[in-house]
């Protein structure tokens, strides 16, 4: 006979490893977007700053084992920065904020996170 406590028991255990797993991946994600957001100013100038967004950064959002990491750059070429973003452990989105629709870019300015921005002269 199953008794309904242990199993209660055994699902808020693994409930709780399952939370702890992906608020660690999400922390990872977090930090690898920083780094990738940093490689992309240093190699391509034009970049001015790059945000990010979405579940990975916007933690009110729900975050799951398969969410990327959304970054959004203001200069530069997409498609060229793109190929640095190959190969990432965790996949990357790239969306330009000058190509987007505003609404978008308006959302992201006011949710999204600086990540890197080139200092202010």
């Amino acid at each position: 006979m199953v008794d309904p406590v242990s199993v209660a028991e055994r699902i808020k255990k693994e409930n709780q490893r399952e939370a702890q797993d992906l608020a660690q991946r999400r922390q990872h994600a977090q930090n690898l977007g920083k780094y990738m957001a940093r490689q992309i100013l240093q190699r391509y100038p034009e970049v001015r700053r790059v945000w990010g967004f979405g579940s990975t950064y916007e933690t009110w959002r729900s975050y799951r084992s398969t969410s990327d990491i959304d970054l959004a750059l203001e200069g530069g070429d997409i498609l060229e920065i793109f190929r640095i973003t190959e190969g990432c452990e965790i996949p990357i989105d790239l969306v330009s904020l000058e190509d987007c629709p505003p609404s978008m870019a308006a959302a992201i300015r006011s949710h999204g996170v600086i990540l890197a921005e080139v200092p202010c002269d």
